[in-house]
């Protein structure tokens, strides 16, 4: 079968090479890459014209005028050809075997979800494979990892649904996708082999929007959250509890980057969003996902908040909250079954 990859690029001078390379690399018989240039102006456009002439598999497409990442995944999906499409993103690798692994997986199935591994700027390789209630259960699977990447999409199931990105976000629009993508009840398999690279790179050099801790991109990805939300919790009520757990620690650590001036704003905005969950009755685990006592969230200015993250090591907050009688020992050996489980396992 076909696979039609799909890869938005904006400026990605620096990584543009090594992606396609991997791409052109995999190990399937049939594969078209789509690179669409977002009106880039580092000179990745003149590298891209470069690429496609050496390898008939590079369909290039240059747009005039940005247009934005969901709206290019959307021309991609319209350009397509391959019964399979998969997305790679242009500051990312895929290993030779990747898309031959998830193609002998997904079978019949509409779509397949595979692990992947996140390379830090410091050399760090961490491996992510669907376990447990992931290779089970469809959202959970889904949600293994809320990225498009390392994923494989039947591209009828996609026509037949009417499935396309958000083009009025300018992040978090594949976690909306993969919302609406759920509601369809789609078939699917999980390979318990690493499927892709992600290179999580936090220079300001090569800062994505993922990474620009601002306040408004903080907004955007409480956004995002509150969409998939409003859109999945009908079909999937698990799915309050996931967000609400699973996404906080990111959160939290955004929040710590947002600069100085915008602080204050941010944090009022990020204790709006957690009211929606009833920490209140769960206090120990609002300390394993933060670090920080519920009580201390709900009260503290901004800064008082994050020194009380500096301040203490988090096994030290439990012993202190333990001391001091305001959460048992029940509270307390549920804290660390709660952090271990969040480390090991993200869920």
């Amino acid at each position: 079968m076909k696979i039609s990859v799909i890869m938005p690029s904006y400026n990605s001078i620096d990584t543009l090479e090594s992606a396609v390379a991997s791409v052109l690399s995999s190990q399937v018989p049939e594969l078209e890459l789509i690179i669409i240039d977002d009106a880039s102006i580092d000179g990745s456009r003149e590298l891209l014209s470069s690429l496609a002439e050496r390898d008939c598999r590079i369909r290039a497409v240059y747009n005039e005028k940005n247009i934005g990442v969901g709206a290019v995944r959307n021309l991609g999906l319209k350009l397509a050809t391959g019964e399979l499409v998969a997305f790679c993103d242009s500051d990312d690798t895929v290993p030779s075997d990747g898309y031959a692994n998830m193609l002998l997986d997904i079978g019949n199935n509409d779509i397949v979800i595979g692990g992947y591994r996140v390379l830090s700027d410091a050399g760090k390789c961490d491996t992510h494979i669907p376990r447990g209630r992931q290779k089970r259960e469809l959202f959970y699977a889904v949600f293994s990892g809320s990225s498009l990447w390392h994923k494989m999409f039947r591209r009828s199931f996609l026509l037949e649904n009417s499935l396309s990105f958000r083009e009025d976000v300018t992040l978090g629009e594949d976690v909306i996708f993969l919302s609406e993508l759920l509601l369809c009840r789609p078939s699917f398999a999980v390979s318990s082999h690493s499927v892709y690279n992600y290179r999580n790179r936090r220079e300001a050099k090569f800062r994505s929007l993922t990474h620009q801790f601002t306040l408004e991109k903080f907004r955007e990805h409480i956004y995002c959250r509150t969409e998939m939300l409003r859109i999945l919790e009908p079909a999937y009520p698990e799915c309050r509890d996931y967000i609400y757990q699973h996404f906080v620690e990111y959160l939290d650590r955004f929040f710590a980057l947002i600069p100085e001036c915008e602080r204050d704003e941010a944090f009022g905005e990020f204790r709006k969003y957690m009211s929606g969950y009833d920490y209140e009755n769960h206090p120990e685990l609002f300390l394993a996902l933060t670090g920080v006592p519920y009580s201390v969230f709900c009260t503290a200015s901004a800064d008082t908040y994050l020194r009380a993250k500096e301040e203490l090591l988090p096994r030290e907050r439990v012993s202190a909250e333990f001391a001091a009688g305001r959460i048992g020992l029940r509270f307390a050996l549920k804290y660390i079954k709660n952090w271990l489980r969040f480390k090991l396992f993200g869920a």
